[in-house]
């Protein structure tokens, strides 16, 4: 059980680690266009994030685990 918990929070951690690195390219350029390296950045976070089922399918499979083991 506390594998399952600490590896469901470590994969967790990571979404959200990546989440906030994108948020803080972006964070800078507030009123001003975004710069080539960060929109082609943003296009692979989005291909990962909402074009592939399998990743969304995993990041809620995990969010379930997390709730039905806590």
């Amino acid at each position: 059980m506390v594998a399952a918990v600490s590896s469901g929070a470590g994969f967790l951690f990571a979404v959200l680690w990546f989440d906030l690195m994108f948020d803080l390219q972006v964070f800078g350029h507030t009123g001003r266009p975004l710069s080539e390296s960060v929109l082609r950045q943003s296009e692979l976070a989005r291909s990962i994030c909402r074009d592939h089922l399998v990743c969304a399918v995993c990041i809620a499979a995990v969010f379930v685990i997390q709730l039905t083991s806590a």
